[in-house]
């Protein structure tokens, strides 16, 4: 069974893959206490607009806040003889996440008498405390008692990310090293929690000087580029067009994809410039998110580009918009007459004609007999989807 990712997945499908099944760890992967990793802190700082700034949530103190461990277990014994209801196990939770900030092995121990959803519920609860208080204890916790339980260790490695980049690429480095088969899954943690917290050139430097595999290179790269682009998409392009040849290829995928949802106008101009494989992918990743944002812009835009066959799936997406099948149909099929590959365009054509047939069917038929740049085959087809095969 294998869980490596493919390095064109983009972020999204990247974490979606990530969070299904897990593998085994030994218990070799235990507690270490220095691999000679050394990064220096480099959490990026962030402007923003106030304008675009969520509602402040006011979050409401924990009920069992302030409490001591001698209260706070006298509480668990009261619990625990009261009617078994939602109501006693919701004041389970509350308070063992009020014993985990202050005495967080005390409180895996009360999570660990829990049953069922609640007690995984509960120790990872503890775990994600623990973890940011004392990171060697919690690490050495798991590898002592639950050394085959990889998502513990994973979600450590991201708790470690978001509080203390240098301990995640340790304990991520460490881990990989003692099961190479989970390389990709151990750094990703690792990454997601560093890069959460905006630390991009720590999350550069770990991929960049990790002892890997190229594969295993390339699909950290995507997913790095791509969390960059989400917040700074400049400096992840300068980053990602930096790189050789795959690595390069395989980030772009990232980049685009992220880009394209922030800025869409923004990635369309890069993408234009770029030359090689991955430009047309680019293209359609950027084009089609400005369709939705502003598709006037976005029509315009690529009515004054090149004609070129790495535009055919971004023409595809304007020739094929609803209102322009619909209110302009003869645009519509002047767009489609743009596209390079014969296939995709009369697959193109063939989604525009079955509109116009509901309105003009003689004229959809017309066109179908004399459309340019077609085979008999591709005529016949047309003409064999509207009904008039003659």
């Amino acid at each position: 069974m294998s869980k490596m990712l493919t390095i064109s997945v983009a972020p999204i499908l990247l974490l979606a893959a990530f969070g299904i099944g897990r593998w085994t760890a030994p218990d070799s992967a235990a507690p270490i206490t220095n691999s000679g990793f050394s990064l220096a802190p480099s959490l990026t700082g962030k402007t923003c607009n106030l304008a675009s700034l969520p509602p402040v949530v006011v979050k409401t103190p924990a009920p069992f806040e302030g409490k001591t461990v001698d209260e706070l277990n006298k509480r668990f014994a009261d619990n625990k003889n009261r009617i078994p209801s939602a109501a006693t196990q919701d004041e389970q939770q509350h308070l063992l996440e009020a014993l985990a900030a202050i005495d967080p092995q005390a409180a895996m121990a009360q999570a660990q008498q829990l049953k069922g959803d609640r007690q995984a519920q509960a120790v990872s609860a503890v775990l994600a405390a623990w973890g940011e208080k004392d990171p060697d204890a919690a690490w050495n916790w798991v590898g002592s008692t639950r050394p085959d339980n990889i998502y513990q260790y994973d979600q450590l490695l991201e708790v470690f990310g978001r509080n203390n980049p240098e301990t995640a690429a340790r304990y991520a480095i460490s881990l990989a090293g003692t099961r190479p088969d989970l390389t990709q899954e151990v750094y990703l943690s690792a990454l997601m929690g560093i890069t959460h917290a905006g630390g991009y050139d720590t999350a550069r430097q770990l991929v960049e000087s990790a002892n890997i595999s190229t594969e295993d290179r390339t699909t950290l790269m995507n997913y790095v580029a791509g969390a960059w682009a989400s917040y700074e998409p400049q400096a992840a392009m300068q980053w990602v067009m930096a790189q050789p040849g795959e690595l390069q290829s395989s980030a772009l995928v990232g980049l685009g994809e992220s880009w394209s949802n922030v800025d869409p106008q923004a990635a369309a101009n890069f993408a234009s410039k770029l030359n090689g494989p991955q430009r047309q992918l680019l293209l359609q990743q950027s084009i089609s998110k400005w369709l939705m944002d502003d598709p006037s812009a976005a029509t315009n835009w690529l009515a004054s580009a090149e004609n070129h066959q790495d535009y055919d799936q971004a023409v595809h997406s304007v020739a094929t918009l609803p209102n322009m099948v619909r209110d302009q149909t003869q645009t519509a099929l002047a767009w489609s007459e743009r596209i390079y590959d014969s296939n995709l365009r009369v697959s193109t054509v063939q989604q525009i004609l079955a509109e116009m047939k509901v309105k003009d069917p003689a004229g959809a038929t017309s066109y179908a007999r004399s459309a340019p740049n077609l085979t008999a085959a591709q005529r016949t087809q047309l003409l064999n989807s509207l009904g008039d095969g003659s």
